[in-house]
């Protein structure tokens, strides 16, 4: 009779644990979580657009860099010009270069600044990484 007593009383005690389970589970008394954006991230969405003026700044700062020259006589998209994150008025200008079945592939960029000088430049080589 002991052995049916304890596993009653087992058996009672799950059952009483799945039943008040799901109603825990459904307290709401926690605090809800705040996000707050980054200053970084603010100053960069409160960017002023950038003008064609700008633009054509940076296409002529593009088209005087060897790296540009390098590339020149591949087929390339047209350029796409952004604010580099986080924003420092450095813009990030990208462009298509070569095709799928040309030994070059991928995205030239250029980070220039304000002053006309290229911080960074690169060649996303698509053919190697895709």
């Amino acid at each position: 009779m002991k052995k049916i007593g304890i596993l009653l009383a087992t058996f009672l005690l799950i059952a009483m644990i799945m039943l008040l389970q799901p109603a825990a589970a459904l307290k709401t008394d926690r605090a809800p979580t705040q996000y707050t954006s980054s200053k970084e991230f603010i100053d960069y969405i409160n960017a002023p657009v950038i003008t064609q003026e700008q633009k054509d700044f940076a296409q002529k700062t593009i088209e005087a860099s060897d790296v540009f020259k390098k590339y020149a006589s591949f087929e390339r998209g047209e350029a796409t010009y952004m604010w580099a994150y986080p924003y420092t008025k450095t813009i990030h200008a990208s462009m298509v270069v070569g095709s799928p079945m040309s030994n070059t592939y991928g995205l030239l960029w250029f980070d220039i600044d304000n002053r006309g000088v290229i911080q960074n430049n690169g060649l996303s080589n698509w053919i190697k990484y895709w």
